[in-house]
């Protein structure tokens, strides 16, 4: 899981957009919990990437719900 640092700059990047990012931004603290895992649950997914020291792509994963993902950027246009 990212640091509190980085979970502030992907919820800045999710915010730029926030009525499209109301899940994500949502899910966000609940994927930020560092807890032991239940024996058999799932575990959530969360993943992010950077272009240039931005955020620039989140992806998360809340079992058994399908994949979320959001990019943005000038680096996505092309």
């Amino acid at each position: 899981m990212p640091g509190a640092t980085d979970l502030g700059r992907i919820r800045a990047l999710l915010e730029q957009d926030e009525a499209a990012n109301n899940l994500p931004l949502g899910l966000l603290p609940r994927l930020a919990e560092r807890r032991e895992p239940i024996e058999g649950e799932r575990q959530p997914f969360f993943a992010f990437a950077e272009h240039d020291d931005q955020v620039a792509f989140v992806m998360m994963i809340t079992p058994p719900h399908n994949v979320i993902v959001y990019g943005a950027g000038k680096h996505l246009d092309a």
